[in-house]
């Protein structure tokens, strides 16, 4: 695990992702290791925020999703037993090039390589030519990890408590440091806009 030290070394400012989670009314995000809710405005919000992007997740996430990857995206699963996912590529050739498993230090390496709006043309950045945003996906751990560097937070929030057992850690964000638009609103669910300060 990264620590503040390690972050210091690392230009904040050279690496800018946005992030996009729900949660329930309390924080809450998964239950027994799934999202314990199914919103169509959410998860089409989501997909159209993504799709055609880069998303980083973490292994659970990626586990949630029935280890297969979103499709017509760049999957990044963050993971430390790269070994664990070895043949996975081979079993899903068709997807080789749409998904990569890496460690924390590879990851940081990726988004810049794919995230430098002023040089597409550099040899390094070819798997995202067209310098397309790259949002982290979850888990809460993984919102934790890369918190230094999300300048865009969306965040949906649904109205109701789902009984969960896994929080985003929404006082270690702490909002009051970023604008706040509300884009959506229903009954159901409120979709901010945070835009770090």
């Amino acid at each position: 695990m990264i620590n503040e030290i390690e972050i210091d070394k690392i230009n904040v400012n050279a690496i800018k992702v946005n992030a996009i989670m729900a949660t329930d009314k309390n924080g809450g995000i998964a239950k027994n290791g799934l999202m314990p809710w199914h919103n169509k405005t959410d998860l089409l919000f989501f997909k159209k925020k993504t799709i055609g992007n880069i998303v980083i997740m973490g292994s659970k996430t990626f586990e949630s999703l029935n280890f297969k990857p979103l499709p017509n995206r760049i999957n990044v699963v963050l993971t430390n037993n790269k070994d664990k996912y070895f043949n996975y590529n081979d079993s899903i050739s068709k997807n080789k090039n749409n998904l990569f498993f890496l460690n924390y230090d590879e990851a940081i390496d990726f988004i810049k390589k794919n995230n430098n709006e002023n040089n597409e043309n550099n040899e390094t950045n070819k798997t995202n030519k067209n310098n397309n945003n790259i949002f982290i996906i979850g888990g809460a751990q993984i919102i934790d990890l890369f918190l230094p560097y999300i300048k865009i937070f969306w965040l949906t929030i649904l109205q109701d408590s789902y009984d969960c057992d896994t929080f985003l850690n929404l006082q270690k964000i702490d909002f009051a440091k970023w604008t706040e638009e509300i884009i959506y609103t229903d009954e159901k669910i409120i979709i901010h806009k945070h835009t770090i300060l």
